[in-house]
């Protein structure tokens, strides 16, 4: 919680190529992005939800609530039709400052890029951090704005928290030949 008050979150239910996707953001940015049906007032951040959950689907126009979670649909209808390649939706990531860093790094990674575990443990300055980069992109709240489907192993295609039909899923849509 920010500032000793419980916020707000706003959600709704957006269906996709590739499936349900479930969306939470403040009045201010988007908190969550989890794949998969999940019902109003599920948030993992134990803070109640101001507006019911709603399945939207087709024009993206049509979701309610504040400002990023309308643009996180609009955008995400548009990631997926391959019809921009970087979102603009203000974020709110939380986590550890190890997580923070780790997030950043793998925003960095360019549509039809790939990076190691290992390549982002390097630049974050400590090679045998491999797995605590596994870690931190399992956690990554915001997947497909943050695009951990983007984060292999050195040998394989490593895991999603989607699942890896939507992660091989997600890399055939940017080009990207998973082993």
């Amino acid at each position: 919680m920010r500032n000793s008050e419980i916020e707000k979150l706003s959600a709704c239910r957006l269906e996709t190529s590739i499936g349900p996707l479930f969306l939470e953001s403040t009045e201010t940015a988007l908190v969550s992005v989890r794949f998969g049906a999940e019902p109003a007032g599920s948030s993992s951040r134990d803070e109640p939800l101001n507006a019911a959950c709603r399945t939207v689907s087709g024009t993206m126009s049509a979701v309610s609530g504040p400002e990023p979670l309308r643009l996180a649909a609009q955008e995400i209808a548009a990631w997926l039709a391959g019809e921009i390649d970087q979102f603009s939706v203000p974020l709110d990531p939380r986590g550890t400052p190890f997580q923070m860093a780790v997030w950043a790094e793998v925003r960095k990674i360019g549509r039809g890029e790939t990076r190691t575990y290992g390549q982002i443990a390097r630049v974050l300055g400590n090679p045998n951090a491999c797995r605590a980069v596994g870690s931190a992109v399992g956690k990554n709240p915001l997947p497909l704005i943050i695009p951990c489907h983007r984060v292999v192993g050195a040998s394989g295609p490593g895991g999603f928290s989607g699942g890896m039909r939507i992660k091989r899923r997600l890399c055939e849509l940017e080009g990207i030949r998973l082993s």
